[in-house]
């Protein structure tokens, strides 16, 4: 992984108020304290590999994805690699650290080929929370499932078996961005064997052996531009664990 110098996004690359409107998380917040956090973000973007907040780092800053995928990923003092979360389009990342002034516990990287995000800085918030004392209110609102979340991905790779979590992982995906395409439910996200074992905390021999069976039994299929689920509700029994 590299580290990133973070580019500017040109003015017509994207709108901060339609990215933030998008925003399920943000969604209990009103019209107008979403247009105040537009005010003070900066619009970034990120090639594939940009490690756009470091592992271990104290953060100052928080994101909103706008497009693309970014993934969190921890180092283990094993040498091994797991892939916490992804975030997509309309989701944060960042924002527990950024808030408590805490070490990142896992890195954050660009995982398509390209990123751009929404950058709210901790110092701007806090004076934008002074000012505004129902956007601090209709904030915790928002944000609460937003951690809960990121604890559920831990658990799962705690309890569940691995062929489960990669059902959940595919059936996640599928859900937040798939669409019908030849019969299945079609995701256009390319993830490498080395991907989906880092993301569902395995090997990378244990994911090349379920997705070849998986293929065979006409479960999922990979291609070039992302990959097939030929059977949803097969992938999802097996996702329950």
């Amino acid at each position: 992984m590299r580290q990133s110098t973070p580019k500017v996004e040109s003015p017509e690359g994207f709108d901060p108020v339609a990215v933030l409107d998008g925003s399920p998380v943000l969604a209990p917040l009103s019209d107008a304290n979403r247009r105040s956090l537009a005010e003070i973000a900066i619009s970034r973007r990120f090639e594939r590999g940009d490690e756009i907040v470091p592992q271990g780092e104290t953060s100052n800053r928080f994101y909103v994805v706008a497009s693309g995928r970014v993934k969190m990923l921890r180092s283990l003092p094993n040498g091994r690699r797991v892939v916490l979360s992804v975030f997509g389009p309309g989701q944060l990342f960042g924002v527990a650290d950024a808030i408590g002034r805490q070490a990142s516990r896992g890195a954050h990287l660009a995982l398509t080929e390209a990123v751009s995000c929404l950058e709210i800085g901790r110092a701007e918030l806090f004076r934008l929370l002074g000012q505004q004392v129902d956007l601090a209110a209709n904030l915790l609102v928002a944000l609460t499932p937003h951690f809960s979340e990121c604890k559920n991905c831990i658990v799962e790779l705690a309890c569940l078996r691995v062929e489960s979590r990669l059902a959940r992982l595919l059936t996640k995906l599928a859900t937040s961005t798939g669409y019908e395409r030849d019969g299945g439910v079609f995701v256009p996200i390319v993830l490498s064997r080395q991907d989906l074992a880092d993301m569902t905390g395995t090997t990378i021999e244990t994911c090349i052996r379920i997705m070849s069976r998986w293929g065979k039994e006409g479960l999922v299929e990979t291609r070039d531009d992302g990959f097939s689920i030929r059977d949803p509700e097969g992938l999802s029994r097996l996702s329950a664990g």
